[in-house]
């Protein structure tokens, strides 16, 4: 997909929910690391999935 897909994407998945509360988050990062960093490898940074999981640890921590 390129930039601006996302709505796309979202309109596609619409259509398995019957009807059911759904939300598409768009998470696949096109950022990259040049290099090994603490929290990843060199290559896809995974951003939008390590970002959801902090707020699903953090909402959990608040509960």
């Amino acid at each position: 997909m390129e930039d601006g897909d996302a709505p796309y994407a979202a309109a596609f998945l619409r259509h398995f929910t019957e009807d059911r509360p759904w939300v598409h988050l768009d998470i696949a990062s096109k950022e990259l690391a040049d290099a090994d960093r603490p929290l990843g490898r060199q290559g896809a940074t995974a951003f939008g999935v390590q970002m959801l999981e902090e707020w699903v640890q953090a909402s959990r921590r608040v509960n």
